[in-house]
């Protein structure tokens, strides 16, 4: 659609450890690094292109997945999952993630 937002499957893609492709040039940037962490992709039709520059360099494609993997575990646990837990935690519901006491 017109609007860009960080979708939930680019954090459960990179947690999985996949490269991530995308046509977002917005959100997705602000929480990964563009060419280091994710590529993206102008249209469709430039996809296999995209895809055939990645599998013809398998360190890069790992590097680019175990980079973004690294920073989606911590996007993960500092703002989805806390995010969740303080919504709970409003509604006097049991969190998910156990309770830090100083």
């Amino acid at each position: 659609g017109p609007i860009e937002q960080l979708k939930t499957r680019v954090l459960e893609a990179t947690l999985a450890g996949t490269a991530l492709l995308t046509d977002d040039t917005d959100r997705t940037g602000r929480f990964w690094v563009e060419g280091e962490e994710f590529v993206t992709f102008s249209s469709l039709d430039a996809v296999p292109d995209v895809v055939a520059s990645l599998l013809a360099d398998p360190s890069r494609l790992e590097a680019i997945a175990g980079r973004a993997r690294d920073r989606a575990r911590g996007i993960a646990l500092s703002n989805f999952w806390s995010g969740i837990d303080r919504g709970l935690r409003q509604r006097q519901l049991r969190p998910v993630l156990p309770s830090i006491t100083a």
